[in-house]
């Protein structure tokens, strides 16, 4: 610890305040002029700074900032809440000093909004990592995050999937090639396409018609589909890029959203990339035909804006199926409807 940093009247704090949405970042600072850190250049904003308290509880270890409503930082959380975590480090540096050190870090949780100010609440990063999760519930439906990874977990890659193989049979004149990785594929290769590199390093694809076993039959033919040519076979991909075509409050209309039956997208979500770089993530409450309606708007949602939808689940074991997806199914299908614990006798 610096002499100034331990003195009652000798410390002249400047204070920097770092905030974070994946790759973007707003630095300001409690100095009247720009200051730099490192490769970073904070700007001069009056913001009040944290009250930092010590403590084992975890309500104390939360600190909150006041910062002008004005701040470019601010439209994070106005007039809709973002779809990524917002991080925030505070470092202090006393003037006349080189040393650096962290006041506080965290991750924003509650916005208040007054007339002229924004009020911030942060907790601290470490409390994520001891929070206890949900536990897991005992029932017949599956209770699992849909597309959550990790052991235990969904496990449904919502993209293209690869599956490397070595061709052992082709049929010129039926159109089949077949390899033994074809029939361990995560789900169906219909759909989908394969791809390999010829003698010239060029890509070549072709189109998946049908998959059966060990079996596919594509939609044309190269002559260098031959016997042990290495290839990669992918996954027709569950997600759809759409474009919008048209915005009406919470509805939206693209025609991709037809290439799936109505109800289909409901209870999953469209994701698109900002101007920014920020993501925007919003849930789909209903689907029918080239129509959505989300949670919630944008301020970017309009007409031409590229995104993708995700499909949603019903959580149920023939859902499951539907996704090729039982084999992480979380459900206990065999569990009894009938409450033993009812007091009935005979149950």
């Amino acid at each position: 610890m610096s002499l100034l940093e331990g003195s009652w009247f000798g410390g002249k704090p400047v204070f920097f305040y770092k905030f974070a949405r994946g790759p973007l970042t707003w630095c300001y600072t409690s100095s009247d002029r720009e200051q730099t850190l490192g490769e970073d250049t904070y700007l001069p904003l009056p913001i009040k700074p944290p009250s930092i308290r010590q403590g084992s509880e975890k309500g104390r270890r939360s600190f909150s900032i006041e910062l002008p409503r004005y701040a470019a930082v601010a439209a994070n959380w106005f007039p809709y809440s973002p779809s990524e975590a917002i991080t925030l480090v505070v470092l202090c540096r006393h003037v006349g000093e080189t040393e650096t050190i962290v006041e506080a870090q965290g991750r924003v949780v509650g916005p208040v909004f007054s007339d002229h100010m924004l009020e911030l609440t942060c907790e601290p990063t470490m409390t994520k990592g001891r929070r206890g999760g949900n536990p897991r519930r005992l029932t017949v439906g599956c209770d699992l995050v849909l597309y959550s990874q990790g052991r235990g977990l969904c496990n449904l890659d919502p993209h293209a999937v690869p599956v490397p193989a070595t061709l052992t049979e082709v049929g010129e004149l039926t159109l089949t090639i077949t390899a033994a990785e074809f029939a361990t594929a995560p789900r169906n290769l219909a759909g989908g396409l394969i791809e390999w590199t010829d003698a010239g390093e060029v890509v070549q694809q072709i189109a998946i018609v049908s998959h059966s076993g060990e079996t596919i039959t594509l939609a044309s033919w190269n002559a260098e589909l031959l016997a042990d040519l290495e290839l990669t076979a992918y996954t027709k991909p569950l997600t759809v890029a759409a474009t919008v075509t048209a915005v009406s409050g919470l509805t939206v209309t693209a025609a991709e959203f037809s290439e799936y039956a109505s109800g289909r997208l409901a209870g999953g979500f469209v994701e698109w990339v900002r101007a920014d770089g920020a993501t925007e993530i919003r849930t789909i409450r209903e689907h029918s035909g080239s129509t959505i309606t989300l949670d919630y708007g944008a301020a970017d949602l309009a007409v031409d804006l590229i995104i993708t939808a995700y499909p949603g689940c019903a959580h149920t074991w023939a859902a499951c199926g539907e996704l090729e997806n039982q084999i992480n199914y979380g459900g206990n299908l065999h569990l009894p409807l009938e409450n033993p614990y009812g007091g009935d006798p005979v149950w």
